[in-house]
């Protein structure tokens, strides 16, 4: 099967830290940012259509976007290139640090992660009342 198509350049990348977010060369301290919305269901590779249709099956691992809303009122958008290996749900410890300090909403952790199973989510907010 063959991937869909990349349209543009990549330029520019995104760092997650404890304290900030750096997109490209910018520094987005935790402190200045009210909300994090991450949306990263896609990766490269990743099998996007039906057998049957006239279309490339494999996604190019584009359709993902970050979004800050920060203090001033200023919104920050960047779409990213998922692989396989390197998702965003790999960032654990990063994403939670950002949901304890109300950046980013449980439900909205919950799908980063990608956590649906009833008893791994019972497991894993036992061990964020640990961490409080």
């Amino acid at each position: 099967f063959l991937h869909e198509r990349k349209n543009g350049e990549f330029k520019g990348k995104i760092e997650l830290q404890n304290d900030s977010i750096i997109i490209n060369k910018s520094k987005y301290e935790l402190n200045e940012i009210n909300e994090i919305s991450i949306h990263s269901n896609d990766y490269e590779g990743q099998f996007v259509n039906g057998t049957f249709e006239f279309a490339r099956h494999l996604s190019n691992g584009l359709n993902n976007e970050l979004k800050l809303k920060l203090s001033n009122g200023k919104e920050i958008n960047c779409h990213f290139l998922q692989t396989k290996g390197q998702r965003i749900k790999n960032f654990r410890d990063v994403l939670i640090n950002y949901h304890l300090k109300g950046k980013i909403s449980w439900l909205h952790l919950l799908n980063v992660l990608e956590m649906d199973d009833y008893d791994e989510i019972q497991i894993f907010k036992a061990e964020l009342k640990e961490r409080k």
